[in-house]
């Protein structure tokens, strides 16, 4: 870098600090005016022209009366949407809350059942494998009996 590019990123520097300068004691207002000192220096360290953005706080402006009532009315009716849209919410999660209540007592049920079944099926099997052996031995009982008479 020659001398004038840094005689000119000092001076730069140096306007910048002297526009970023905050009066204000809230902390707010002087986080704001070192992002934009940042911003600004990264800009002119790019090699772009200084921002023309206008960074002073704008005043509220005096409203007529119309304006006031149109806008104490807009303020009602956002009120009232927010109530609204707060009270459908809870309304669509009470309904959920209420909806997994009751799958989850189907499920309980459910699972309930087949356990029982899977009881009934195993005792199914031990009643047909004892059956068969009884059947078995009433089998060669019979047989035996036969080959006596």
């Amino acid at each position: 870098m020659d001398s004038s590019s840094l005689n000119s990123t000092s001076d730069d520097e140096s306007v910048n600090q002297d526009n970023c300068k905050s009066t204000r004691k809230p902390m707010l207002p002087f986080i704001k005016a070192e992002l934009r000192c940042k911003i600004q220096r990264k800009h002119l360290s790019q090699g772009l022209q200084q921002l023309r953005a206008d960074f002073t706080e704008k005043r509220p402006s005096i409203l007529t009366k119309e304006e006031h009532e149109k806008q104490i009315v807009r303020k009602e009716r956002n009120k009232l949407a927010a109530r609204k849209c707060r009270q459908r919410k809870r309304q669509i999660t009470s309904l959920l809350q209420e909806e997994i209540r009751e799958l989850t007592d189907e499920n309980k049920q459910l699972k309930e059942r087949i356990r029982c079944l899977e009881l009934n099926r195993e005792q199914f099997v031990w009643s047909v494998l004892n059956n068969q052996v009884t059947m078995k031995m009433f089998g060669e009982i019979y047989r035996a009996m036969m080959k006596v008479s």
